[in-house]
Order: structure tokens, then C-alpha cells, then sequence
């Protein structure tokens, strides 16, 4: 299948997938309010930074991994690495988060279940099961909309355990219907060797790390934002409703990265990147301009009174938003060639920009405060991994001019 297709149904199954997380955020909106809203974020970015941690191992590394490795079986060494690594993070979790025991024990087993679905993702997405891997895609906010309104609409269940019941039903379907996938095409052999253990950490950690970081920068300021002050969840609840919308700009984008990561590891081309990178920045500029102009009216109709000014309150990360294409494009063809060293850097630099601005901004602007913070540190990360890029690669500027080309398929 040619590449473009390839994007193109993999951001069908995005459109998909954002359309059923929409609908999530819509239903706990209206139905939990802002600040069990805010709670959810908290648990879902969690989860999220558990798996990212857990990936080390079971990652998109292994599509690098896989093309040296052939017939290695790494289900065993996946599993394994993935039962220790939740278990610490679940620990590490409730500290941080200064939660119960309760949260942590929930932590644990959805990061487990999370983290292993992903690695059937990876498995199904290096053997070029494209299809598959669409399928999956978007198979767990399907399910977790689908449990969330049965409980919150058919059975006026409306409490935050509904959103935890629909959590694991969606994470359980999706880990066993994606291992049933990838049943289907491979032989599975459950042995284990400390050596192959040893490569796949080596070849995993700098990879992982890097995309770590990248989630940190990202999301860190949801933690200071929601830890601000008594009325942190309220905000991060108005806010994450804000994220969820300017961030469904990425869909073409991340469809890109992540067809462009496997096609680079196999087939490098600098230019068919720049190319992406051209129709990804014009599709998201494209985005930004029509959710700028939906009226503050709709937001409340469709969200519910208490995110009214939803815009206005992430008004300073649209520039960010759409900057962070640049890291999002480039980064998967470096990813790809492991540059993992420079991808850390770069994401560290942005954290380093975001935690400063943050510490400042935030207690004088609260949420306006994060969002010209996180615009700032996605303005400083893009402008290091562009000169960085077009210096390796050796491009200018003018590469990133649209040319009628980049059209033609």
C-alpha cells in the first residue's frame, strides 16, 4: 500500500479514536462536572507516563529492535518487564500524587493492561499490519465511550466509579481482542534469555527516555497546574477540556509520525519528511483557524455552563500548538534514525523552559499561565529540532515553503 494511503487510513482511524475521546470528555463533563473532570486528567496522565515508563521494553523501539532481530520472540521479556515496571511506578505514583493505597492498586493494574495492549500496537505496526493497527487504534476510547454512557446515561450512574469500570472494560477488550490479532499472523513462543533481555533494554531505554521526556513536556504542567491551589482540579478540569480540542489539531500530524517512524527505520528520506512536515503544518493552521472561530456559545451548550470560556482560558497555546508539528514530524524521522541522545535534549530544554515559566506564570495567571508557558517551551523545543534537522540533513529554510508538489500522489 503506498505510503499516502497508509496515512490517510491511519488518520481515518485517529478521526475515529478523537471522535470517541470527545465523546468521553463530553460525557464526564456534563455529567461529573469540572472537578471530577479534573480527576480524570489526573488518572488518565498517570496511566499514560506509567506506560510511557513501561515501554522501555515493549515500545516503538522494537520496530528498530525487529528489523535486527527477526525472529526474536519478545512476548516473555515484554510481559515480565512490563509486570515490574507498573508496579514500581504504581508506588512511586501514590507517593508523588500523595494518594491512597486504593489509587495506586487501580494505577497498576490499568497501566499493566494499558502497557501491554500497547505492545501488541507496536507487534501488529513493525510486521506492516497497518489495518490491524488502525482496527486497534481507536478500538479503546470506542469502548470506554460506549461502558461510560451505558453507566452515566442508561443507568444514571453518575459517580467517578463509572469512569473507572469503563477504564478497565475498555482496557481489558482492547488487550485481548489486539493479542487475538496478533495471534493470527504470528507464532508466539514463550521463552526467555537474560541476553536478548539485556539488548532489548539497550535498545529501548535512550528510545524510551526521549519519548518520556517528550510526554513530560507535554503534560507536566497539568501536575503544577492541578497542584497550584484549592481550586487547582477546578481549573485543570476547564483546561484539559481546552487541550482536548486544540490538541485533536495533531491528528494528521501524529498519523504522519507514526507511518513516517516505521518507513524511515526502513527506508530513510529526508526529503518525503519535509515533505509531511509541509502538509502537516498547513492542515493544523488550517484547524487552529476554525476552532478559534467557534463561538464561546458552543462551548457551553455542548460542554455545560462551567466551560463557557473554555478558548479564552487556553488562548495563549495556539501558537504552541501549532509549532509543536515541527517536533512531532521531524522527531519521528529522528526517532526512527536513533538520535535518541538529541531528541532528550531537546525535550529536557523544553521541560527546563516550561517548569521555570510555569513556577512564575501560573500563581499570577493560572491557567492562561500554563498555556503561554507550554507555547513558550513548544516554541524553544520546535526551533532547536528544526535548525538541528535542516543542519544534519542539509536543508534551509526555503525547504519548508509548500511547493504545488507536495500535492501529487
Amino acid at each position: 500500500m503506498a505510503l499516502h494511503k497508509v496515512i490517510s487510513w491511519n488518520a481515518a482511524a485517529r478521526l475515529l479514536s478523537l471522535l470517541f475521546n470527545f465523546l468521553v470528555v463530553l460525557a464526564v463533563s456534563r455529567s461529573l462536572g469540572p472537578i471530577l473532570k479534573g480527576e480524570t486528567t489526573i488518572w488518565i496522565t498517570t496511566i499514560f507516563i506509567g506506560v510511557f515508563a513501561s515501554n522501555i521494553v515493549g515500545g516503538l523501539s522494537l520496530v528498530n529492535f525487529l528489523k535486527r532481530n527477526e525472529e526474536s520472540s519478545v512476548f516473555t521479556a515484554t510481559y515480565i518487564w512490563s509486570l515490574f515496571s507498573c508496579l514500581i511506578f504504581a508506588f512511586i505514583a501514590c507517593t508523588f500524587l500523595h494518594r491512597n493505597f486504593a489509587f495506586g492498586l487501580h494505577i497498576f493494574f490499568l497501566t499493566f493492561l494499558s502497557s501491554l495492549f500497547s505492545f501488541h500496537q507496536t507487534a501488529l505496526l513493525s510486521k506492516s499490519r497497518f489495518r490491524a493497527f488502525n482496527f486497534v487504534f481507536f478500538l479503546q476510547p470506542f469502548v470506554l465511550w460506549t461502558v461510560l454512557f451505558v453507566l452515566l446515561y442508561l443507568f444514571q450512574y453518575k459517580t467517578f466509579n463509572a469512569f473507572v469500570i469503563a477504564l478497565y472494560s475498555s482496557f481489558v477488550a482492547s488487550y485481548f481482542i489486539s493479542l487475538m490479532m496478533l495471534l493470527k499472523s504470528e507464532k508466539i513462543t514463550f521463552s526467555f534469555s537474560f541476553n536478548k533481555f539485556k539488548a532489548m533494554l539497550a535498545n529501548g531505554f535512550p528510545f524510551q527516555a526521549a519519548e518520556l521526556l517528550q510526554l513530560l513536556h507535554l503534560r507536566l504542567y497539568f501536575f503544577l497546574l492541578a497542584g497550584f491551589n484549592e481550586g487547582g482540579l477546578y481549573n485543570l478540569g476547564i483546561y484539559s477540556v481546552g487541550i482536548s480540542i486544540l490538541e485533536s489539531v495533531w491528528v494528521f500530524p501524529r498519523s504522519v509520525a507514526t507511518i513516517n517512524f516505521a518507513a524511515t527505520a526502513k527506508n530513510p528520506s529526508a526529503a518525503n519528511t519535509l515533505r509531511w512536515l509541509r502538509l502537516s503544518l498547513l492542515c493544523s493552521f488550517i484547524a487552529l483557524l476554525l476552532i478559534f472561530s467557534v463561538p464561546t456559545e458552543l462551548y457551553a451548550l455542548v460542554f455545560g455552563d462551567g466551560f463557557l470560556y473554555v478558548k479564552y482560558a487556553v488562548k495563549y497555546l495556539f501558537p504552541g500548538i501549532g509549532l509543536y508539528v515541527i517536533v512531532l514530524v521531524l522527531g519521528s524521522h529522528l526517532m526512527a534514525e536513533e538520535k535518541y541522545k538529541a531528541m532528550s535534549v531537546i525535550h529536557s530544554t523544553g521541560i527546563a523552559v516550561s517548569l521555570l515559566l510555569c513556577r512564575i506564570w501560573i500563581p499570577h495567571y493560572e491557567m492562561s499561565g500554563a498555556g503561554l508557558a507550554a507555547t513558550v517551551s513548544f516554541a524553544a523545543a520546535a526551533a532547536m529540532i528544526l535548525v538541528y534537522f535542516l543542519k544534519i540533513e542539509k536543508f534551509s529554510l526555503s525547504d519548508l515553503i509548500p511547493k504545488w508538489s507536495d500535492f501529487k500522489f
